[in-house]
């Protein structure tokens, strides 16, 4: 069941409610989103498809620093969209906050060189608007039976790369194999 700040706030951007209410989704500010509530928590979801990684790297400090009108729970970047969730109680959110915090948001993402009318699948400009997994995006019909661009899997890789590295090393006095961690001021030199 959609909450009464979110069907109001829908309400006053001419969003659209799915048929069987379980989510409205619209418009704000040229970017395309898909809105729910469950369990006291209201998700939001905007596509990224096509943003640079050092771009999704800054949205995710971003999200996690900024002080927001709602009080965000968690968010998540995956299959190329953007996904936060908000507490949305009777005294926690109200239309007015919602259209605060979309309104910081799409700010955040217009500083980025990322077009809101790429392909959720290409990454690519586009000018069919869809309902893509049940989320509302921009889709080329001819990428729908193709396997996309997942532009947002930069973020798992660039955490894979920064896994903790142990160099090991054999010890000139004894027959010992040592194991240090190589810090981020020291440089690895390789033979």
């Amino acid at each position: 069941m959609i909450s009464n700040a979110l069907l109001k706030f829908a309400a006053a951007h001419d969003w659209h409610a799915a048929e069987d209410a379980d989510y409205v989704f619209g418009k704000f500010n040229g970017y395309c989103f898909t809105a729910k509530t469950e369990d006291a928590l209201s998700s939001y979801f905007v596509p990224v498809a096509g943003i640079a990684p050092e771009d999704l790297l800054d949205l995710s400090k971003y999200i996690e620093e900024e002080r927001f009108p709602l009080k965000l729970v968690d968010y998540e970047m995956t299959d190329n969209f953007l996904s936060v969730r908000a507490k949305d109680t009777l005294f926690n959110s109200t239309a007015k906050q919602i259209e605060r915090f979309l309104t910081k948001l799409t700010a955040k993402l217009e500083g980025y060189d990322l077009n809101p009318q790429n392909c959720i699948i290409c990454g690519q400009a586009a000018e069919t608007e869809s309902l893509y997994v049940g989320l509302y995006a921009y889709t080329h019909p001819e990428c729908l039976d193709k396997e996309g661009v997942d532009y947002t899997a930069g973020l798992k890789n660039v955490a894979d790369e920064s896994a903790e590295l142990i160099i090991l090393e054999h010890d000139e006095d004894s027959d010992d194999i040592l194991a240090f961690e190589l810090t981020d001021d020291e440089d690895l030199m390789l033979p």
